[in-house]
């Protein structure tokens, strides 16, 4: 990411806008062959919206990288900001879960990883200080972002604590594309993201994204098509096959 980048809040978004309720359905291309299913749900109860991702590898990629995932935020509507994420996840053989709690001005979180009829082998508890500005989860960060009336140029940069330690996220508007979206095409806004861990110590079985490159619709809704990622097990594309209104059902 190149430029003079801004921090991006909840303060950025767009007046008037509201994400879609509903679930997206996506595809997950691992060297131009489909080796996962993902969905992404928003739904609205209250003052919070409850977004809801799911992940799943099939096929020949459960040979070498099994994954099953689950996380759930809540989110408060009228700021975009978290309250609480839990995710579940299975790696490989490595089971993980994760808590987070956002508030009065720190972050709580406790996160386990244990193997099958194990107990667990890690449980970590941790407090992270939030006091000198906000600190966002990954839900909330892509919410905002698509709250943001791009322009070309613009760049923006936030902090993300994702149950392990803080990332610095900095996007870039570097252009429009026209993407096929099934039997559509659509006019797209290019942004690319850019990860910075701060002081995070991977694991052997995590995967390391770079060179991300989002794609989002060029209109009022500013939806999420395609997502683009050379990563530790090679390029990625996550394609977008469909979008299901609440309250409709195939």
């Amino acid at each position: 990411v190149t430029g003079t980048a801004s921090v991006f809040r909840a303060k950025d978004v767009e007046a008037g806008f509201a994400p879609k309720l509903g679930t997206y359905t996506y595809s997950i291309y691992w060297l131009t062959k489909t080796g996962a299913k993902a969905t992404a749900t928003i739904a609205r109860s209250g003052d919070n919206y409850t977004m809801t991702t799911t992940a799943r590898t099939g096929g020949f990629v459960d040979l070498f990288y099994r994954v099953r995932f689950k996380g759930e935020a809540i989110l408060d509507a009228a700021t975009l900001a978290p309250r609480k994420v839990e995710v579940a996840e299975i790696v490989r053989k490595t089971s993980k879960h994760a808590v987070m709690r956002f508030g009065n001005g720190v972050v709580r979180s406790r996160r386990k990883r244990w193997k099958k009829d194990r107990p667990p082998f890690s449980v970590v508890d941790q407090d992270v200080d939030t006091k000198n500005g906000q600190i966002m989860d990954y839900f909330s960060a892509v919410l905002v972002a698509r709250g943001i009336p791009w322009k070309l140029g613009d760049a923006r940069t936030t902090t993300v604590f994702d149950g392990r330690g803080l990332n610095t996220v900095m996007l870039e508007c570097v252009g429009r594309r026209r993407l096929k979206v099934k039997k559509q095409r659509l006019n797209t806004w290019h942004i690319k993201v850019k990860i910075v861990q701060l002081g995070t110590v991977h694991k052997d079985d995590d995967l390391i994204a770079e060179n991300i490159n989002l794609y989002l619709t060029a209109d009022a809704a500013r939806e999420i098509v395609r997502i683009e990622a050379d990563t530790s097990y090679g390029d990625i594309k996550v394609k977008l096959d469909r979008f299901e209104p609440a309250g409709q059902h195939p």
